[in-house]
């Protein structure tokens, strides 16, 4: 679906399975990043050069959404761990830490 991207919406996810293979670890963080807008709003878009009732699957929409996703994922993807929030190392941290002992 053609939106913003925005923080209401940003996630830190990890999927994982224990060293032993015995265990699936999943884990969702709500992320904010300086670069994204609060949320969707008529004014962000018109900022992002859309027309907020933009729909697929005008062509030219398409190319322009679809530059639009390219771009702030590039720049979303080079921004520093630490200026997300919460901090992207500390979550990495805090996920390898954790020591998962099953039933035996």
């Amino acid at each position: 679906e053609p939106s913003l991207i925005t923080n209401q919406a940003l996630t830190y996810v990890f999927e994982g399975i224990t060293d032993d293979g015995r265990y699936y670890v999943s884990a969702t963080f709500p992320l904010v990043a300086p670069i994204l807008p609060a949320d969707f709003s008529p004014e962000e878009a018109a900022k992002r050069g859309f027309d907020p009732a933009f729909r697929l699957p005008d062509r030219a929409a398409e190319r322009k959404y679809a530059d639009y996703f390219k771009r702030t994922a590039r720049e979303l993807e080079q921004l520093p761990p630490d200026k997300f929030q919460p901090d992207l190392a500390r979550l990495n941290n805090l996920l390898s830490s954790l020591n998962i002992r099953g039933r035996d």
